[in-house]
């Protein structure tokens, strides 16, 4: 007996040994110290270790985000390996010289607390115009030696937003980690920095941490190894012994989801960084020699390490309990101070699966995976949806980004790298700069919890082949009942629960009697920046009416003929209620990429501090041309409609002007408006061109549109190109700020 009890003894004393010690940890409220363990949300998932994705699905999901231009990743291997270096150059060179302005404000600090100067501007122009630049350069192969820093700038100097606060550098890009290949394009005046790819970024990397490769050859095998040569560091981080006579690997750093390649067997006798092997794992460390050429190196990695044999099977369990391994890790932007910021910290997470994501949110929210549109959904259909989704889905809303763990009594749970957030409790913001764990219950600065500015929903494992977002709907929507249509009672205005404002037609207005389809409803944002402008602008995203091709509208108010051939024979009285529109040469209708066009300058124009009024922000809408611009007529400032041009000639940015004809000019409501079109026009076209855009004809094509003739507000129709025009994600961004910026100019 006295022997049992001896044993139960020494049981419970080895259990309470090995549980962690969380008695003085800090936690967010509603966190619990159980909380901080994945077998808290793992033990409630069936079948944890099931295999989520194998490794075939894996690689299908890598190679259609590699081809996707929206997730912006870099295709390595197959870059044309003759290029243009004086072009890129001068490339660079503009692009900084745009952006290092922006930072001339008196808002921006050097790490000296000084504020950023014109010098320092020119400084970082002049190191980055590469001495050796010429017309045909051969691309060189490079392969990281240390863990490094991937700068927009080839410079160490730090661009803060705050005197007293450098651990958020605006001049810090991204991360690399030891034996990632790199592309090398460029070499800074000072020869401290490469001009660099990577899988997912491009940018300025110290030279003295890039090894060159002979040739395309030995850099493939510095990198490319089979999956049973590899080994995966799946620690948070780690660090190699030191050592005095291997001084290129003491006291390196390795990173969560670095790839190594395993050395072959070995004869035990033989020493590895001057001592024998036993009780480690033997890799190959790529290494730079004196005149900064590629090497390899063995290395020993201690058994107590995290590391796998192989990458991860892809489990819920391995996804927690790898997400885990950071929380409390610092948070790094840009991955800066060897750390992660959300998006690197999801990336880094899933790397130790195989799996190669894109570097921002952005980027990543554009993968081809299975994802969810949350941006209608309303709090209690986004948890119904969540208490369907895997733990281990990736969560985003503007700027951030999110692994969900799972929900307890009613609240939703994640982890992520966080910089700032609400004081939990209270009215301020307060630094976080961490990972951590907390409810989506808590509030962001604009009034809102994270659960209700949540967004999307994006599950990277599983492939979505055409790569389209599922909407989630708020279970009600206030629409016009049939009942309200037969008595002609027409609301104008309701209020939803999200916060914006849906607008249906009025038959009252002034010449509502033209529009012929009148269903729809269009949707009106009002801007959460603190610089809210009080100006609100009409987005239209041509065409995507169904049936609008079997309806015909006057063109002009008075029912005189059409002056200019577009769409609509000139002559014409009548023209197409909703034309079909054209197809993009990658196979794409018109009315989707307007739409997406429509969406993403939406949310610049809200950041910005304007008010927003959707006429489309789904694949069909039951409204005309004419219904469109009198909606907009009556509860917006100004009325931008976005099209493509139907030519295949590779047209510029456009806007539908107004003809010079005097009977159209002196028809209204034309007459009192049109100056105000060609003054909105303008403005949009220069800042286009501003942005590096290239217009086409002087940025002008007279035509008298249906949206021209009844507009009573400034009113264009934006051509962004034509079929040809590259419309992918990071060239939309672009566009968005153009606009903003030529709304700016407008009512100035």
């Amino acid at each position: 007996m006295k022997k049992q009890a001896t044993l139960i003894f020494a049981i419970v004393i080895a259990l309470l040994q090995a549980m962690p010690v969380y008695g003085d940890v800090g936690l967010i409220p509603s966190v619990t110290e159980d909380m901080l363990e994945p077998l808290y949300w793992t033990q409630t998932v069936n079948d944890a270790d099931q295999i989520l994705a194998d490794a075939d699905t894996i690689s299908s999901i890598n190679a259609a985000s590699l081809s996707d231009p929206d997730c912006n990743m870099n295709d390595l291997e197959n870059e044309e390996e003759v290029f243009d270096g004086v072009a890129l150059n001068r490339a660079r060179w503009k692009s900084a010289m745009s952006d290092l302005s922006t930072f001339l404000d008196g808002k921006h600090y050097e790490e000296t607390g000084n504020i950023i100067s014109g010098n320092f501007a020119m400084d970082v122009l002049e190191n980055l115009d590469d001495p050796d630049a010429a017309e045909d350069m051969q691309i060189r192969y490079g392969i990281c030696v240390h863990r490094s820093d991937v700068r927009v700038y080839p410079t160490k100097l730090i661009i803060a937003d705050d005197p007293g606060d450098y651990d958020f550098d605006n001049v810090q890009n991204s991360g690399i980690k030891v034996g990632e290949p790199v592309t090398v394009y460029a070499m800074s005046r000072d020869g401290a920095y490469y001009y660099c790819h990577t899988s997912c970024v491009s940018g300025w990397i110290p030279s003295e941490d890039i090894a060159i490769c002979r040739d395309k050859e030995e850099w493939e095998k510095a990198w490319k190894f089979d999956d049973d040569d590899i080994m995966v560091v799946t620690s948070s981080k780690m660090i190699l012994e030191e050592s005095n006579t291997s001084p290129e690997l003491s006291g390196l750093m390795l990173t969560m989801g670095t790839v190594l390649q395993k050395v072959k067997p070995y004869e035990y006798g033989t020493f590895i960084t001057n001592r024998s092997p036993y009780y480690n794992h033997t890799v190959w460390i790529p290494v730079r020699n004196a005149e900064g050429m590629y090497e390899r190196r063995r290395a020993l990695i201690s058994v107590h390490h995290d590391v796998s044999d192989g990458y991860l099977p892809l489990t819920s369990n391995n996804i927690l309990t790898q997400a885990y391994k950071m929380l409390g890790d610092a948070y790094g932007w840009g991955a800066m101070l060897s750390s992660a910021d959300c998006s690197s910290y999801v990336r880094d997470v899933y790397k130790c699966f195989g799996m190669d994501l894109p570097r921002n949110t952005t980027w990543q929210s554009a993968m081809p995976a299975l994802k969810y549109d949350l941006s209608l959904a309303d709090d209690d259909t986004k948890k119904e949806l969540f208490d369907r989704l895997p733990a281990g889905t990736v969560l985003f809303f503007k700027g951030h980004e999110m692994i969900y763990l799972g929900h307890e009594q009613g609240q939703y749970y994640v982890i992520s790298a966080t910089s700032s957030m609400m004081y939990p409790g209270g009215k301020d913001r307060t630094r976080i700069r961490g990972v951590i764990i907390n409810s989506l219950d808590e509030k962001k600065a604009n009034g809102n919890t994270w659960l209700s500015d949540l967004n999307e929903a994006l599950v990277p494992y599983i492939k979505n082949e055409e790569n389209l977002k599922i909407p989630v709907f708020a279970k009600e929507t206030k629409t016009v009942s049939d009942m309200d249509a037969a008595e002609d009672v027409v609301p104008t205005e309701e209020e939803d629960p999200k916060g914006y404002k849906e607008i249906s037609f009025d038959p009252s207005w002034d010449y509502a009697e033209n529009a012929k389809i009148t269903e729809g409803i269009a949707r009106l944002y009002r801007s959460e920046s603190e610089n809210r402008k009080d100006i609100t602008v009409c987005l239209n995203a041509g065409h995507g009416t169904e049936g609008g091709t079997e309806v015909k509208v006057l063109c002009h108010p008075d029912g005189s003929g059409k002056l200019v051939t577009g769409s609509t024979a000139a002559g014409q009285t009548e023209a197409v209620a909703v034309s079909a529109g054209t197809v993009m040469t990658d196979g794409l209708p018109e009315g989707d990429v307007t739409l997406k066009a429509a969406l993403v300058i939406k949310e610049e124009l809200l950041a910005d501090g304007y008010d927003v009024l959707m006429i489309r922000e789904e694949g069909d809408v039951q409204l005309d041309n004419i219904a469109r611009t009198l909606i907009a007529n009556n509860n917006a400032d100004v009325h931008i409609a976005i099209h493509y041009d139907s030519t295949d000639t590779g047209k510029g940015v456009f806007y539908c002007g107004v003809p010079s004809d005097e009977t159209y000019r002196e028809m209204e409501p034309v007459s009192s408006h049109w100056q105000q079109h060609e003054k909105l026009g303008k403005s949009l076209i220069y800042a286009y061109e501003k942005e590096g855009f290239s217009p086409w004809n002087d940025g002008n094509y007279p035509i008298d549109l249906v949206q021209t003739s009844y507009s009573t507000i400034p009113s264009v129709d934006l051509e962004l190109g034509d079929t040809t025009t590259d419309h992918s994600y990071a060239t939309l961004v672009s566009a968005a700020k153009a606009v903003s910026e030529g709304l700016d100019w407008f009512f100035k």
